[in-house]
């Protein structure tokens, strides 16, 4: 396993003093939004901007967030997150162009996204002078990795354009699965560093101003660029209701009712046997519910991301989830 984490210092932008990007990728539920936490959490002196698209959602605790405003969440940390779900160019323009000047820029793909449109973004000439895209990190999931289950482009490329892989979650596998899991994506990327982490929680030195970054240029399989969500057949569903879940639905939902399709799913759950809210992450076969001590329920918010799903049957079979209207008051 590896030592524990270090405390990663500000960044050396080198002789031309541009700005480090590190890039977040890997499929779905590997851990890259623990892997931007962990960043966030263990670094001294160090301002970032963590820009997230419209599938990601980072964790930010309540007593981290000093402001949001303007589409920004200014953290106490002196760091600053923000969405990329309208222009990837248009969020990194708007960070270049604040008085406060960050060290180093954080993105965050979506766990379906192809890595190499987003990185090829920073080499446009009018980021040239100014930025240098450090690494893409991929996260893999040791405990579930599959390729030929996870098979198209996109997740392919997560780990063939990789400067890092984290091996991520190896306290759920075996010596001999961690074996097999890193073989496998050697044969797609025997140049990358490899760690094997959990929690994500690797020594940010290892991947932070590593200047690790190899260009690379498209090739046939990535004339649609960010096509490749439809392309390999991934859909995503937002779901949202002022009604609480019940309990016993939801959980029918999650033993029989869940199409086979379905990979990833994240939100904020309020179920109305409790009338509290709950963090929600499903990986495949496993999922997780933690309350949420930031608030009580009022709303559900769910995103569901899968492969060939019916989207409007999984949506149907989210709302058979949802309680009756006198079951939306906490128990007493």
């Amino acid at each position: 396993m590896t030592p524990a984490p270090a405390t990663f210092k500000a960044p050396s932008r080198g002789a031309a003093g541009r700005l480090p990007v590190t890039l977040v990728t890997g499929f779905l539920g590997g851990g890259k939004t623990t892997l931007v936490n962990h960043i966030l959490s263990n670094r001294e002196g160090v301002r970032a901007a963590v820009l997230v698209n419209e599938l990601g959602e980072i964790g930010i605790d309540n007593d981290l967030i000093v402001a949001a405003h303007d589409g920004m969440i200014e953290l106490t940390n002196g760091c600053i997150c923000c969405s990329t779900n309208t222009d990837l160019v248009d969020s990194i323009v708007r960070v270049l162009g604040r008085p406060e000047p960050v060290d180093h820029i954080i993105v965050e793909t979506t766990g379906v996204a192809d890595p190499l449109p987003v990185a090829n973004t920073f080499q446009r000439p009018e980021f040239r002078d100014t930025l240098r895209l450090d690494a893409i990190v991929a996260v893999a999931d040791a405990e579930q990795f599959s390729l030929d289950r996870f098979d198209g482009s996109a997740p392919r490329n997560q780990l063939r354009y990789a400067d890092a892989i984290l091996l991520n979650k190896c306290d759920r596998a075996d010596a001999g699965q961690l074996d097999t899991v890193e073989a496998k994506i050697r044969s797609l990327n025997a140049q990358a560093r490899f760690v094997r982490t959990t929690q994500s929680a690797v020594p940010l030195p290892l991947i932070l101003d590593v200047d690790l970054f190899r260009p690379r240029h498209a090739g046939h399989d990535h004339k649609h660029g960010h096509g490749h969500l439809h392309d390999d057949g991934f859909v995503s569903l937002s779901f949202e209701s002022d009604r609480p879940f019940s309990v016993n639905r939801f959980q029918a939902f999650l033993d029989s009712g869940r199409p086979p399709g379905l990979f990833r799913g994240k939100g904020f759950l309020w179920l109305a046997e409790t009338g509290k809210r709950y963090v929600f992450h499903l990986v495949g076969e496993r999922f997780t519910l933690e309350e949420d001590a930031r608030g009580v329920g009022g709303t559900n918010r769910l995103v569901l991301i899968g492969k060939d799903l019916d989207v409007e049957t999984l949506r149907e079979r989210l709302s058979q989830c949802l309680a009756g209207p006198r079951a939306s008051r906490p128990a007493s």
